[in-house]
């Protein structure tokens, strides 16, 4: 009866620590500065990281200063099935000289992520 209580604590503290570190949908260099939202970004390396089985929200952590911010999913967008484009990728809305992060590619293959959709006229950047 003893031991059957420590397995279940351990396997109950196992559930509760895994989400904290998340997983890491693909990794992505970013030469430029940008913008979730109104919170401006530098250039660098970002993780893409979900933290929950839930697609709500993804957090972007910048690998070179450790700074996390999350990232509310608009929705899911499906995968070009012929697409030969591999690993992660990021595409930003650029108006004029800003550049806004739009949408997340995983580096599996999986089902991209909306993230935000502008509405002035813009171009498509892509970063791989």
């Amino acid at each position: 009866m003893r031991s059957r209580i420590l397995i279940g604590a351990c396997l109950l503290s196992i559930l509760t620590v895994v989400p904290v570190f998340g997983e890491t949908l693909g990794s992505v260099s970013i030469p430029f500065e940008f913008a979730v939202g109104k919170q401006a970004m530098p250039a660098g390396k970002y993780d893409f990281v979900r933290q929950t089985a839930s697609d709500t929200t993804l957090t972007l952590r910048n690998i070179e200063t450790g700074r996390d911010i999350r990232v509310h999913v608009i929705t899911r967008l499906s995968h070009d099935v012929g697409s030969s484009k591999k690993g992660a990728r990021v595409v930003f809305d650029s108006v004029g000289q800003k550049k806004y992060l739009s949408e997340f590619w995983p580096s599996d293959g999986d089902d991209g992520y909306l993230l935000q959709a502008t509405r002035q006229n813009h171009t498509h950047k892509v970063v791989q």
